[in-house]
């Protein structure tokens, strides 16, 4: 019975988003689950770190990661239509989940917890 409510909340999350998803959006957001030339690590990956310090390259490198999402669109997104605490249990499951996880899962599943953890 758990299984199938979450299934569901799935399915429901998914179509309450389908207004911002995109076929832009979409590639973007895919675009982030894989390592760029020259990079070791994804955009993913780069935006899951958390500060360690309190120093310029620090604030440097949180501005980059700021600008970045305002470049991928995250200011016009409308999350009005998802419950705060459906945010918080989606952007937990991204920060918990690894890269390649995240990769395997259905687009019903991945699209909402990479636009509620970017959020």
């Amino acid at each position: 019975m758990v299984v199938s409510v979450r299934a569901q909340a799935y399915t429901e999350t998914y179509r309450r988003l389908s207004l911002i998803l995109n076929n832009e959006l979409k590639i973007r957001l895919d675009a982030l689950l894989i390592v760029e030339e020259g990079n070791t690590f994804t955009r993913f990956g780069w935006l899951k770190e958390s500060p360690s310090s309190n120093t310029p390259s620090t604030l440097n490198n949180a501005l980059t990661k700021y600008q970045y999402l305002i470049d991928i669109g995250i200011t016009e997104w409308d999350l009005t239509v998802l419950n705060p605490n459906r945010k918080k249990f989606l952007s937990q499951k991204a920060r918990r989940s690894t890269n390649q996880e995240i990769q395997r899962m259905n687009p019903e599943k991945r699209y909402p917890i990479l636009i509620a953890f970017l959020a």
